[in-house]
């Protein structure tokens, strides 16, 4: 009965070891996956710029790109 008993418990140790490290191995995987799909995502990123409020309209766009609208007092024209 003795060696029986430590028979089933030597597996059991067995199986909850493996299961154990192959969890640990997964997750380093997964985020070794994570920190590579960040890397992609930041080096594809665009640029970001600062908004101009135009003083009449109170449209915003991009600095430099500013059109002239239909206003008569409009600055950009």
């Amino acid at each position: 009965m003795g060696a029986g008993f430590l028979v089933v418990v030597a597996i059991i140790a067995f199986v909850y070891f493996a299961a154990r490290g192959r969890a640990e191995r997964l997750r380093e995987q997964m985020q070794d996956l994570l920190r590579r799909a960040n890397e992609r995502s930041a080096a594809n990123r665009l640029p970001s710029e600062s908004m101009i409020k135009c003083p009449t309209c109170g449209t915003y766009s991009a600095p430099g790109q500013q059109r002239a609208c239909d206003r008569a007092d409009c600055p950009y024209r």
